[in-house]
């Protein structure tokens, strides 16, 4: 059974990858900000997202960042991590479905995560049109 703790070497893993982040996004990320970013857009889709097509996958991209940081952890840094995700994806997939092709495609050569194949059962009116003209 996988250990689910978070080490040293996992704090310093996550730093550096949070920092390339950082520094790729211009402004400073942890990853307490991205779950706390992940969580309010899954409250949000929740409630029926009533935004546009580009602020849904502008927080598409946090889970993106996520995945990223968690890849770089140990085997029991990602279980602890998914102790805290898992719930909030779940949730996600509770209220969207799924679609045939990614919102958009996968960035430096890699898939895209499966949370890019997903719209909102309950989008808004802007997010509705935005989606039937794909």
């Amino acid at each position: 059974m996988t250990q689910t703790t978070w080490t040293r070497e996992d704090h310093n893993r996550a730093e550096q990858k949070l920092e390339e982040l950082s520094q790729r996004a211009h402004r400073p990320l942890s990853l307490e900000n991205l779950l706390e970013r992940w969580t309010d857009f899954v409250s949000a889709v929740e409630r029926g997202f009533d935004e546009a097509l580009d602020d849904y996958t502008n927080e598409l991209t946090v889970r993106d960042l996520i995945e990223e940081v968690r890849v770089t952890l140990t085997e029991g840094g990602q279980a602890y991590l998914d102790r805290s995700l898992r719930p909030l994806d779940e949730r996600f997939e509770q209220v969207t479905r799924t679609v045939d092709k990614p919102l958009l495609p996968g960035t430096g050569g890699a898939a895209p995560g499966q949370w890019w194949y997903r719209v909102p059962q309950r989008p808004g009116e802007e997010l509705r049109q935005a989606l039937d003209k794909r």
